[in-house]
């Protein structure tokens, strides 16, 4: 199941390599927005019955464990994007639009 997500992620990514390729830097303005606002929402971790107890022994992660990862996730979703727009010859943003990771 892990190996069939990560193919799905690879996909995406392509075709928003491809959307960069594509839209030029309207595209570019448009995908560091949104990650900009994605990185900075804030997160609510949903609780479900049973979360006041210690599920760790049960694969359940705790709630600070679940901010942790969706913030790593987040920071890791923002570099990505940044890098794809700098990488994309004659594509990307001017220097003062982009973003510091």
């Amino acid at each position: 199941m892990a190996a069939d997500e990560a193919r799905h992620a690879e996909l995406a990514w392509s075709v928003i390599e491809f959307c960069i390729a594509a839209g030029g830097p309207s595209v570019c303005a448009a995908l560091l927005r949104t990650a900009r606002e994605i990185q900075a929402a804030q997160l609510s971790v949903p609780r479900g019955p049973g979360r006041d107890m210690d599920l760790s022994a049960h694969g359940f992660l705790s709630d600070a464990e679940v901010t942790d990862a969706f913030t790593r996730a987040r920071a890791r979703l923002l570099k990505h994007v940044a890098a794809l727009v700098d990488s994309a010859p004659g594509r990307g943003l001017p220097p003062a639009e982009r973003i510091a990771c």
